[in-house]
């Protein structure tokens, strides 16, 4: 219970309330690479949703590129919104040696009473990047599988539209999903 006592006093000092800051803006970060990826998840069903009469059909060929180019847009917006997410996660373990360093430069320069402070700030701020590195780890795990999976979709829709059009020019046949 001391270690957990520790870190929570240490959280407003400057090293620390920094590694604070970039985990909330990376817990968001996620938050908008998981919604992303939602959004094209569902938009790759399209398919499954055609059997439903209620559902709007995809029925011509300017349909069909409409629909095309609004996956190709969430992937490239997934995928930049999911590396920059990924990277955020990496700079923990950066941020808590910083905060380390930090901590032991103060300890150099003033050898006196003062000397306890600095080495619990520089071992407060190394545990909060670590901690926060590992959090964001295990999100990168569950979302990661989510992303290739979409890219591959993403990938098959492109190639069967194209394989469609293909066959439909050498037809003369019009498009209907």
């Amino acid at each position: 219970m001391n270690f957990v006592s520790t870190l929570l006093k240490s959280i407003f000092t400057t090293s620390d309330i920094i590694i604070l800051f970039f985990a909330i803006g990376t817990g968001f970060v996620f938050y908008l690479t998981f919604r992303i990826e939602k959004k094209l998840f569902d938009n790759l069903r399209f398919n499954e949703r055609l059997a439903n009469p209620k559902e709007k059909k995809i029925s011509t060929p300017k349909d069909v590129r409409e629909h095309e180019d609004l996956v190709l847009k969430q992937r490239d917006h997934m995928n930049i919104c999911y590396s920059f997410f990924s990277n955020m996660t990496a700079i923990f373990p950066l941020l808590g040696m910083l905060g380390t360093v930090k901590s032991l430069i103060g300890v150099a320069s003033n050898i006196a009473g003062t000397e306890i402070d600095q080495f619990f700030g520089a071992l407060t701020s190394t545990a909060w990047g670590i901690i926060f590195a590992v959090i964001f780890k295990l999100l990168d795990s569950v979302i990661s599988v989510k992303v290739t999976t979409n890219n591959k979709e993403v990938d098959t829709l492109l190639e069967r539209n194209s394989e469609r059009q293909h066959s439909e020019q050498a037809t003369g046949e019009g498009v209907t999903v």
